[in-house]
């Protein structure tokens, strides 16, 4: 402002000018790194809702086991990796016997039910009276995110 109020005073002030067209590439070049911020920021925000839609568990560990009655407890942890709280995690998993071959699919949901960032949840069913011993795959994972 101070520029442009001596300008109008004189308007062929060549330091003024000079000034002038320096605070305009200043002031350009702010403008332009601020946008370029803007458009990192907005980046970054979509990669980590897009992980956190699609990525956000991971499986720790599952196991079956057949107990004394013939029954197959079938066990496990998962972990969030999200950046945000995710509930309601339903694992999906089959069984399959010795020689690869599925023999059922069942989905389970994880307790507790509101996982935050790095926090664990544990699952468990038992499928009675299979009386005998079946391999665990888990195939897939959904959660609701929270808003």
């Amino acid at each position: 402002k101070a520029v442009t109020d001596g300008l109008a005073y004189d308007d062929d002030n060549e330091k003024l000018l000079n000034l002038q067209d320096t605070i305009k590439s200043a002031q350009d070049s702010f403008e332009s790194e601020q946008e370029e911020r803007l458009q990192q920021a907005m980046a970054a925000a979509e990669k980590e809702r897009e992980h956190n839609q699609n990525n956000a568990v991971e499986l720790v560990d599952v196991k079956a086991e057949l107990n004394d009655y013939g029954d197959l407890k079938v066990s496990g942890t998962i972990k969030s990796v999200a950046t945000v709280p995710i509930s309601n995690v339903e694992i999906t998993y089959m069984l399959t016997d010795k020689n690869g071959n599925k023999q059922t699919q069942n989905s389970v949901y994880a307790t507790p039910d509101t996982l935050y960032p790095g926090n664990e949840a544990h699952f468990e069913y038992t499928h009675m009276m299979l009386n005998q011993a079946f391999k665990v795959k888990v195939t897939g994972f959904k959660w609701y995110i929270d808003n």
